[in-house]
């Protein structure tokens, strides 16, 4: 049958000719193409201008699984075993962390091994022009009054306010409503990573969650990019309609957290912290399998919060 590669969490559906075809769920260690995995988008090359399921080569094969949920075969196979370009695996998964051989004619598979590594791939640091780092919106009231993404870009809204300082004068604490929109490229899901570092030495928000994350966009669109919307990644299965929303009271102490002698002020810059099922931050930096939070690798509030200390 030839090299199969292994992306681990898989259902093997057999033909009576033996040949298999791979259904695959991400996990922590393989890294799916997202949108092409879930029959959005084209597979390779030189398909056609607007895929389906149907003309394109969708996960299972050419003509898909039988009609039959009760039969567990293949009618028509198109396998991606790596023998043709565009049945490689390496257009489902951009990584995996190792492959399983029958080559050498023993009749189960042995875990091929190259200097005592496993023999897999991983291309998720190459992002390629098509594709986008994890992005943040400030949350903004378009000309309708409804609330939207910033089209300016800027990262995250503080009560209202997208950049600039925040002085209330006298104050020694202040609430601070922070809201973002965030959204992993459509091949790139889900969110991995939602980090808020408060900029006032408490513990950061979302630290080590494990999440695995939908987008938040103030619409979830599911047309393909060329109809301006983001398939699979404005689906109901990818996208919330929302934001994300965080809550944190600043206090100002003298000596404390952002405090500077010299103004006799405290200073404070929330950031937000947001990174993709490859690796990718919303800075656009690649850490892999490393935190975008303990890499310092995301966006700032375009200001500051000064307040007076308590003792003032």
């Amino acid at each position: 049958m030839g090299a199969l590669y292994d992306v681990n969490e898989i259902k093997i559906y057999t033909k009576r000719n033996k040949k298999i075809v791979m259904v695959a769920k991400t996990n922590g260690e393989n890294k799916a193409w997202t949108n092409k995995t879930n029959g959005s988008e084209c597979i390779t090359g030189g398909c056609p201008s607007s895929p389906t399921k149907a003309t394109a080569y969708p996960i299972y094969g050419a003509t898909n699984l039988t009609s039959n949920p009760s039969k567990t075969y293949v009618r028509e196979s198109f396998l991606y075993d790596n023998t043709t370009p565009e049945r490689s695996i390496e257009n489902l998964f951009a990584r995996v962390y190792g492959i399983f051989d029958t080559d050498d004619g023993v009749n189960y598979y042995e875990r091929k091994k190259s200097n005592g590594e496993s023999d897999g791939w991983d291309k998720t640091g190459d992002l390629g022009a098509a594709h986008q780092t994890p992005q943040t919106r400030a949350v903004v009231l378009d000309q309708s009054n409804k609330e939207a993404e910033d089209p300016d870009g800027r990262p995250m809204t503080i009560n209202n306010k997208v950049s600039g300082n925040i002085a209330p004068p006298g104050a020694t604490s202040y609430s601070a409503i922070l809201k973002f929109y965030a959204w992993a490229d459509k091949n790139h899901m889900p969110i991995r990573e939602v980090v808020v570092d408060w900029g006032d030495n408490t513990f950061p928000f979302g630290r080590d969650s494990g999440i695995k994350g939908k987008n938040r966009r103030a619409t979830c669109d599911s047309r393909p990019p060329e109809r301006g919307g983001d398939s699979w990644g404005g689906s109901a299965d990818a996208c919330t309609q929302g934001y994300f929303q965080f809550v944190n009271t600043y206090i100002c102490q003298a000596g404390g957290a952002g405090y500077d002698k010299n103004t006799n002020k405290c200073s404070f810059t929330p950031k937000v912290y947001i990174k993709d099922n490859w690796g990718w931050c919303n800075d656009g930096n690649y850490v892999g399998d490393n935190s975008c939070w303990t890499n310092d690798n995301g966006k700032s509030y375009e200001g500051q919060i000064i307040l007076s200390p308590a003792s003032d």
